[in-house]
């Protein structure tokens, strides 16, 4: 936890402040890590909107971004600390099965990456999220963009990037040494009767540095405001392993390793729950800085992971009509090469290539019918090539520009195989067309954005982008095969889509004084081909959903601010707003969320000579109706709600942090918009556990209670 003295604080918002923002003289953008939150952290920025996140915990991540203006409290995911960031809402499956929604777009649109290798969602139905497969005390620093992010950092996605790093130090150059220090953390919440122990150890030597990190979860199910016992049951256990050697004078090599088993998570949106689902990522990286020539750096990388999930309603209550299994592989490797160089004008470049593969294939069967091949195998390697370039045009403004292009190739392997009573091929034939049959497809992929930054002494700033993004649809828009859809009905891909094209502008104030800080952040996008999801016939008594391109739009922005009329108080706001159309029809799109206002007050006095936090939060959630039942049956309609959090810290010790707290301190009955409702066949279905039936809207949780204890060393 950083230090909460009104000195440190000051400078832990500056810092935090700064680091909201790429930094220009870095391409890719890095987040400052939790390790060197010092007086020495680079505050040279330019003013994309672009997020960090420090040093997440299980007890209560430290959320340091602009819109730290209202972090929430308490989280059990790494995607519960991402959510915090206003326009950013979770989309949920499961107890652990989150995904983030960032700016309207979700799932495959947002692009997940750990030290630059691409995560994958494991599962064909969305219940292993990239974020879900690592644990909270793993990634030592995260970063959102949210918008225009650098082309050097991979494949532009419409939704933005979150980029995960292991790596404590990233520009260690062994200076000094950092003696060996860590943390055991542990947590206990009472709603969901379950807690959750981390550890971690990090050090530097000369020529060597490390981090190892620990975490093991174990939740129950939740009682709801009404009283209802909702299925939530979740148990897993991971680990992960940095280690960086300086292999030459001004050479350094890092290795990472990152391990999740999930033992048993109870999704309760679906009829299946996981069980016994492990994930492992190996990356590993070189930075070669010559001390001659116009190189700054030279940088090498590469990854490889995997995910095997296994699904089944076996210990559904009572014993189900029929037992399905799922059993899934999902594959990502990656490579990359980039150079960095400077010129005498204050220009720096970054050029150079990099290379993702992935593969999934899934299989279903229920009792003894044949196999299905609801994932047939499908496979994605996506060869790019980009160019970038930042320059000081005066001192006080800055240009960023960039140019990619990206060659895909998409295809799938198991096509012959079978799938409900007729081949993959087939089934894509009957629902797509004739032109569906060539599932083997390569398109080429260009992007380019710039950016304008002006950032003079003064307390105001600004900055103003325009951005080029495509996209090729992703292996369930393309390869999906008869999945059973949430909200009823069935799912199958198209292969004949067409790449999403995203034309972006995105613009963005800041202001800052000793007392008052603010931000606005507008954007405005239209895309051609956006993929929706709509009906495109039956099967038997079932509706199968397919995808077809459309016209859209969206708007909107996020709007911050934190007033601090002492040292030792202040008082948080944060708004988000996204609205989304059918550029064609004007026609709402279903899949974004309510807007969200978030505020409070929070106090760091003294007491007893020790330093303490109090604070006291809400957040208050629009109503919404869904503009789309028919295609988007698992969004129903929602009112307004207002929750509030209540919380202490206190350090006890140097090396002694308590905390307490309540979250829904009113048990506030309330539904999330993006949460679907209880998976299953109606009326017979039934989760795992909890009172909940098939078909229900699921209450989010009431009253809970939860504490922590973290013991440095």
């Amino acid at each position: 936890m950083t230090p909460l003295t009104p000195t440190s604080s000051r400078h832990w918002l500056a810092t935090a402040w700064a680091g909201g923002c790429l930094l220009l003289g870095q391409l890719p953008a890095q987040t400052v890590p939790v390790s060197e939150l010092s007086e020495s952290a680079d505050s040279e920025v330019n003013l994309l909107p672009v997020f960090p996140v420090w040093g997440a915990s299980h007890a209560q991540p430290q959320v340091a971004f602009p819109s730290q203006f209202a972090p929430r409290i308490e989280a059990e995911q790494l995607a519960d600390a991402i959510t915090a960031l206003p326009n950013v809402a979770a989309q949920r499956r499961g107890s652990q099965a989150i995904e983030p929604n960032i700016r309207g777009q979700a799932f495959d649109r947002v692009s997940t990456s750990l030290n630059g290798l691409p995560l994958l969602n494991g599962s064909p139905t969305r219940t292993v999220s990239p974020l879900a497969q690592l644990g909270l005390v793993n990634a030592t620093s995260i970063t959102v963009h949210k918008d225009l992010p650098s082309l050097a950092l991979g494949p532009p996605n419409l939704g933005g990037l979150i980029a995960l790093s292991l790596d404590p130090w990233p520009n260690n150059e062994y200076a000094t040494a950092i003696a060996s220090h860590g943390h055991l953390r542990a947590s206990y919440d009472a709603t969901h009767a379950g807690s959750a122990v981390e550890a971690a150890v990090q050090g530097a030597g000369e020529r060597m540095d490390y981090r190892v990190g620990l975490f093991r979860n174990e939740f129950g199910n939740y009682e709801s405001a009404q009283g209802r016992d909702v299925a939530a049951d979740l148990r897993e256990w991971g680990a992960s392993l940095h280690l960086g050697v300086m292999s030459a004078p001004r050479q350094r090599t890092t290795l990472g390793v990152v391990y999740r088993r999930l033992i048993d998570s109870e999704n309760i949106s679906l009829p299946l729950d996981n069980k016994d689902t492990p994930s492992i990522f190996l990356t590993l990286a070189h930075v070669i800085k010559p001390e001659t020539g116009r190189f700054e750096s030279i940088r090498l990388r590469g990854g490889y992971g995997v995910t095997t999930p296994f699904l089944t309603n076996e210990d559904h209550p009572p014993p189900p009509p029929f037992l399905i299994v799922n059993h899934g592989r999902a594959e990502t490797a990656s490579a990359g090469l980039a150079f960095d160089l400077a010129s005498a004008d204050a220009t720096r470049f970054t050029f150079g290539g990099d290379y993702a593969y992935q593969r999934r294939n899934a299989t279903r069967r229920v009792s003894s019918n044949p196999l299905d091949h609801i994932w047939p195998n499908a496979t994605v390697d996506d060869f790019g090539v980009f160019a970038e370039s930042s320059t000081d045009i005066s001192p006080e403004n800055s240009l960023r520009l960039g140019v990619r292009l990206d060659a895909v190739r998409s295809d799938a392997l198991s096509a012959e195989e079978w799938a409900l009573g007729r081949t993959v091929r087939e089934q894509f034939i009957t629902y797509n067309g004739p032109a569906a049959g060539d599932v083997s497809r390569q398109v080429f992929l260009p992007s380019a954005n710039a950016v304008l930054a002006h950032d003079p002494a003064g307390p105001l700033s600004a900055y103003a982008g325009i951005g080029l993004a495509t996209r090729a649809p992703d292996i369930g828009q393309r390869y999906r095969a008869l999945l059973p859809a949430l909200g009823g009905g069935l799912e199958i891909g198209n292969p004949d889509l067409d790449p999403e094209t995203q034309w972006s502008l995105s613009t963005g104030v800041r202001w800052g004084t000793e007392t008052v800080q603010a931000t606005v952040d507008l954007f405005a996008n239209h895309v051609d081909d956006y993929i929706s999801r709509q009906s495109v016939g039956s099967l038997g008594p079932n509706t199968v959903f397919g995808y077809r391109p459309i016209n859209a739009q969206f708007w909107g922005g996020e709007v911050g601010a934190i007033w601090r009329p002492s040292p030792i108080v202040e008082f948080p706001l944060s708004f988000g707003l996204t609205q989304a159309r059918n550029a064609d029809t004007h026609a709402d799109l279903a899949e974004v969320p309510p807007w969200e206002l978030t505020g409070g007050l929070r106090l760091s006095p003294i007491i007893a000579n020790r330093e303490c936090r109090l604070s006291l939060n809400f957040r208050h959630v629009a109503p919404r109706t869904n503009p789309d039942p028919v295609n988007a049956p698992i969004y129903a309609d929602t009112a307004s709600f207002t929750l509030w959090h209540l919380q202490a810290e206190m350090a006890v010790t140097e090396q002694l942090h308590l905390q307490f707290g309540v979250k829904n301190l009113f048990n506030q009955d309330h539904y999330e918009y993006l949460t679907p409702p209880v998976g299953g066949p109606v009326p017979a279905g039934r989760p795992g556990s909890g009172d909940l039936h098939a078909g229900e809207r699921i209450p989010g949780p009431g009253r809970t209670l939860y504490a922590s204890a973290e013991w440095k060393f």
